[in-house]
């Protein structure tokens, strides 16, 4: 596949830095915790890609630094005091393994999502991302967004086409590589309107 996600991957999410947004976006805050202990450089380029890809759903996703650990979270208080005092913000965990009984099914072996939380299985990304030719940041990218999209979006969620089809296959990672790869409007209006009932009642 001739690492088919680096060129266009990596000049899209560097343009990303300076997206502004839009006067109707609806916010999201994601409290991140980074277990699996992902490299910065990797893990900053992923949640750029994310958040362009919301974007585009007319979502505008905040992330917010989360301790692993109180020994973490004493060295550096104020990196993670925005994930301290947050509320209402959905999680999303980077594991470095699953756990025994979590994704079982052949559709999610790389995350699973629940409620308020998504879980990603990096053991499993990098090896997926190194099977497909493709960097883990880029992959790491779409199933944040995906799991993402299955808390916005609730019960059955996965598609026929776009980023929430139930797994990503060479003509979804090609669509990526073009920064085709995006919630269908059916899916963006429908997490708009979660989200936007969320800030109005709260989190179910």
């Amino acid at each position: 596949m001739n690492r088919i996600l680096e060129g266009s991957f990596f000049a899209g999410v560097i343009l990303t830095t300076t997206l502004v947004r839009a006067a109707d976006a609806v916010p999201l805050s994601v409290r991140i915790y980074n277990y699996a202990e992902v490299p910065e450089s990797v893990l900053a380029t992923a949640q750029a890609e994310a958040i362009r890809i919301f974007l585009q759903a007319g979502i505008e996703v905040t992330w917010l630094p989360c301790a692993g650990s109180d020994e973490e979270f004493a060295k550096s208080p104020h990196k993670f005091s925005d994930c301290a005092q947050a509320t209402g913000a959905v999680i999303l965990r980077i594991e470095p393994k699953s756990l025994d009984g979590q994704a079982v099914s052949k559709h999610s072996w790389l995350a699973a999502a629940q409620s308020q939380r998504a879980e990603v299985f990096y053991d499993r990304l990098r090896q997926f991302a190194a099977d497909q030719d493709c960097t883990p940041a880029s992959i790491l990218a779409l199933v944040m967004a995906h799991e993402l999209g299955h808390l916005l979006l609730r019960g059955e969620s996965h598609s026929s086409h776009g980023i929430m089809v139930p797994k990503f296959r060479t003509q979804e990672l090609r669509c990526a590589q073009k920064g085709e790869l995006l919630f269908t409007p059916a899916q963006a209006q429908r997490m708009r309107d979660f989200q936007n009932l969320f800030l109005t009642l709260g989190r179910p």
